[in-house]
């Protein structure tokens, strides 16, 4: 079972110390972890420099999991949709150019005021599924697969991602844990339907914190490695027993430091593979 790091996990580093690719490398490979997944949220232009990053890459012998998008197909209107659609498209062709075999992709998001509106859900849906459509040729032309996140609220459920998987066959799933508990759903019950559509697990913590307003009783906050209300264990089971078969990546996004959190989280994602694959352990 290999193991990634999210970029995302040293978010406020690479903003405020003013990192490069070359020391989120160097950053990722102290840590001993052998895959990195590039997060154009955090650096877009940076694929533009294909020759650095994969510079970077090889000096420090890290491999490319991944790119994951910051795109949302719930636009305004047509010519926002087009415009993202193009971007996305672009992105694709980035991403093959510097190796990547595998895409993280977003849906999109709502309002707060309609996140749970039926209707408002549906259209949104549909907007994702026209968008996905759009895309889809050239990620197959790139030879890029491109891995849906429940992220952002829409997608959100498992049952949500399963829908827009039946639409496109060449379409995979990018499972993320924490990401559940944000609409109701229990980890482990998301984590076991998406296992044999995904390409990609995120491992982050969250924790449930009451709250009245909410139809499921909850909202939810970001937690430290091994605390929160995600079931890492039970996650990790149910993958294992419905044949997910992809990349753990680690998303750290808790509120201390990341050079004490990230750590914890590699570690804390360590274990938990070995109790769930006894035999991956010695590789990852």
């Amino acid at each position: 079972m290999q193991i990634a790091m999210c970029h995302y996990s040293f978010h406020r580093r690479w903003q405020a110390e003013g990192w490069d690719p070359d020391r989120l490398c160097a950053e990722t490979a102290a840590l001993g972890v052998p895959l990195l997944d590039l997060h154009t949220r955090l650096g877009e232009r940076w694929l533009e420099r294909t020759g650095e990053v994969a510079a970077a890459l090889a000096k420090h012998r890290v491999g490319l999991a991944g790119v994951s998008f910051s795109n949302g197909f719930t636009q305004p209107d047509r010519e926002a949709f087009d415009r993202e659609v193009a971007r996305v498209r672009g992105l694709i062709r980035q991403a093959a150019a510097l190796g990547a075999r595998t895409a993280r992709i977003f849906g999109g998001h709502l309002p707060e005021n309609l996140r749970l509106d039926p209707r408002a859900r549906c259209t949104g849906l549909q907007q994702v599924a026209d968008g996905l459509g759009a895309v889809m040729p050239a990620a197959s032309e790139a030879g890029v697969t491109l891995a849906l996140e429940n992220h952002g609220g829409l997608p959100g459920t498992s049952a949500e991602v399963l829908a827009l998987l039946g639409a496109f066959p060449q379409l995979r799933a990018t499972i993320d844990l924490g990401n559940f508990l944000g609409v109701g759903e229990e980890p482990v019950h998301g984590a076991g339907v998406l296992a044999p559509h995904g390409a990609y697990v995120h491992v982050k913590w969250v924790r449930k914190i009451a709250d009245a307003t909410s139809p499921w009783g909850w909202r939810i906050d970001s937690a430290q490695p091994g605390e929160g209300d995600v079931d890492l264990d039970g996650c990790f089971a149910a993958l294992r027993r419905f044949g997910f078969t992809g990349t753990i990546a680690i998303e750290y996004e808790g509120k201390g430091d990341e050079q004490i959190g990230v750590p914890a989280a590699v570690a804390a994602v360590r274990a938990a593979v070995s109790r769930a694959w006894p035999a991956a352990a010695g590789a990852a």
